[in-house]
């Protein structure tokens, strides 16, 4: 049974006017649903995302097995070198739009989020000196391996540090900063604060960019694309209740998220949907030889695989196995012969500080 382990559960959970929760029961290692009521009436039959958001300040306890969602990628057991691995990169070509937008020089960068160092490294391009930051020890922990393979003159630009997106005046001046830059971790941050925090480091008519890839998309099947959601979204068996809270502004492509205009001016946004936008941007991202094997690997590197593992995995119980072999039935897929065209949606958004005076 799942319980609710935070001395300030109950009294969280009576703020958001629940009037009753049903937690899901294991029954034979698989989840019997929740039934959650809100006040007005309204009953759900659904352990969806609502319910992750309103646990995740809980340590939650489930067949004996603890586990924090919202410290999935800190916790040691997550292998943040897969992680680095099975991520996808980001093009040069977006790189280079963000700097034509930069105003100004180019001297210290800031990357937010920075996990595993994928989108750090190569700012190393176009600033004099890089920050990655971090929450997490254990996602910093490939970023540093890997900066030992730089050159030593590089070696020397680039610092990796244990610091949250709103906590940025805590490590660096104000005005003191040209860019902060989030690349997949934006949805994830406490927005007013961290947009206070870039605001406060960042010089005059400094830049923020951030960007994301949203989800892959199977260009020419689309019941695979149904079976992708069923597993990772909609039915709560599977992986949809144990994403963190801000997913929903990823599969959004962060258009819900405000960048503050009283704090930040020439507001930038390039959106591209596959299957429905007319023009690519600067930030595309497609496969076309993609393998099952690829995918697998993909989906192995996400925490809400971690956190489903943890809980209902086992020797023969992989969430991703359970969905490759569906996909396999469904749209007759071979493990060795099928090459997918892939893309992803994408989105990057820029803006400029305003000065305070």
């Amino acid at each position: 049974m799942l319980k609710f382990c935070s001395n300030d559960a109950s009294g969280f959970l009576r703020r958001l006017s629940i009037t009753r929760l049903t937690c899901a029961v294991m029954k034979g290692g698989a989840p019997v649903p929740a039934l959650y009521k809100f006040r007005g009436g309204k009953d759900k039959r659904e352990l969806v995302s609502e319910l992750a958001n309103l646990v995740l300040p809980c340590v939650c306890t489930l067949n004996s097995r603890t586990f924090c969602i919202m410290s999935t990628y800190s916790e040691e057991s997550f292998d943040s070198d897969f992680y680095q691995k099975n991520r996808p990169t980001y093009p040069e070509s977006l790189y280079e739009a963000i700097k034509s937008y930069h105003d100004g020089v180019s001297e210290i960068a800031i990357d937010i989020g920075c996990g595993t160092g994928i989108s750090t490294f190569p700012l190393l391009r176009y600033f004099s000196k890089v920050f990655g930051l971090d929450p997490s020890p254990t996602m910093l922990t490939p970023a540093n391996k890997c900066k030992e393979d730089l050159k030593p003159e590089d070696r020397s630009r680039i610092e990796f540090k244990v610091c949250a997106a709103e906590k940025l005046s805590t490590l660096f001046n104000e005005d003191s900063i040209d860019i902060v830059v989030g690349a997949e971790s934006i949805h994830w941050v406490d927005h007013r604060r961290f947009f206070e925090e870039a605001h406060r480091v960042l010089r005059p008519h400094g830049t923020i960019a951030y960007w994301f890839y949203v989800e892959p998309i199977f260009l020419d099947f689309p019941e695979a694309n149904e079976i992708y959601e069923k597993y990772v979204y909609e039915d709560p068996a599977y992986m949809g209740p144990l994403w963190k809270p801000g997913k929903e502004y990823l599969r959004l492509f962060g258009e819900t998220i405000r960048i503050p205009d009283d704090k930040f001016y020439e507001i930038k946004k390039h959106i591209y949907r596959p299957l429905k936008s007319e023009h690519k941007t600067a930030y595309f991202e497609q496969r076309n030889s993609y393998t099952l094997g690829d995918f697998r690997r993909y989906l192995r590197s996400w925490s809400a695989y971690h956190t489903w593992q943890q809980i209902h995995g086992g020797p023969d119980r992989d969430i991703a196995e359970m969905l490759i072999d569906e996909l396999k039935l469904k749209c007759n897929w071979g493990e060795e012969t099928t090459k997918l065209r892939v893309e992803w949606g994408t989105a990057y958004y820029m803006a400029r500080k305003r000065p305070t005076r």
